[in-house]
């Protein structure tokens, strides 16, 4: 099973559509069951490939190479793509204050831990650089950069190994005004709170680049150039309407509704058992 670590504001949101249409409902995006913020787990697998059978491919912000996924599916087989970190940050928050409607300032949000080394986090849950590394080279299927996003795709095409497996595209989510993210990069100050929030980023983004791109290039062999350009040549997606529609009827209307209710009676069993101690 396929197991996308999407990172927020590093072409997720792309790499999901094709997820999609490749494998319409053999795909799911995932999230906890427990918690609206959390990892994915072997226990919410296990609930999940009852609405789910035969499924080939999970993607998600809840998908993390630090749980325990693959001891309910052995099979699993993480993947994820990087973005150079100060652009991806400033998008990030950009991308809340436009759409989340947060009215912390950029000085405010940035101090956060939460979105400090933000892409070290997601795949290690810490900060710890030589960990995120160990992860990429010794348990991930492949690592892509968003710079160099068809020759990633290509070269991932070949790692799953799976016919239906369509990495054709259109790009999605793009934003339309960037002038949030360009005020961030162009101010001095917040520049330097970018650069000191970012740094064991920076040096796992450097190795990527720089190595371990390098490596997955050898690994794919002499004809990754002609392919690339062939790619490129025919790169529009058909556009299995119907596939993409089934995915997001199911999604909307089996998986969320689950998920609500599961959480709900979570919810109403903890209300239940404080009542109870309260009482004694």
């Amino acid at each position: 099973m396929l197991a996308f670590v999407h990172i927020e504001k590093a072409a997720g949101t792309t790499m999901n559509l094709i997820l999609h249409r490749s494998f319409g409902l053999r795909h799911c995006d995932v999230q906890s069951w427990h918690h609206r913020r959390g990892l994915f787990t072997a226990s919410d697998y296990r609930r999940l490939r009852w609405l789910y059978p035969g499924l080939m491919s999970v993607a998600g912000h809840y998908v993390q190479p630090y749980s325990d996924l693959e001891s309910a599916r052995p099979d699993t087989r993480y993947y994820t793509i990087l973005r150079e970190p100060l652009m991806r940050c400033a998008s990030h928050y950009q991308y809340q204050v436009q759409h989340m409607n947060i009215e912390a300032g950029f000085e405010e949000w940035i101090a956060n831990p939460e979105f400090r080394d933000f892409q070290t986090r997601k795949l290690v849950g810490s900060d710890d650089l030589d960990a995120a590394i160990r992860v990429l080279t010794e348990k991930l299927l492949f690592v892509g950069l968003v710079e160099r996003f068809d020759e990633s795709l290509v070269m991932l095409r070949r790692k799953a190994g799976i016919r239906r497996f369509d990495i054709r595209y259109t790009r999605e989510r793009v934003a339309e005004n960037n002038t949030i993210k360009r005020r961030i990069l162009d101010d001095p100050d917040s520049y330097k709170l970018l650069v000191e929030a970012n740094r064991v980023d920076a040096e796992l983004y450097r190795f990527v680049a720089e190595e371990l791109m390098d490596r997955q290039r050898r690994e794919y062999g002499s004809t990754l150039d002609s392919d690339l350009a062939s790619f490129q040549e025919a790169k529009a997606p058909p556009s299995r309407q119907l596939t993409v529609a089934a995915v997001g009827v199911r999604h909307a209307w089996v998986y969320e509704p689950a998920l609500r209710y599961y959480r709900n009676r979570l919810a109403f069993q903890r209300e239940n058992t404080a009542q109870l101690r309260s009482v004694s």
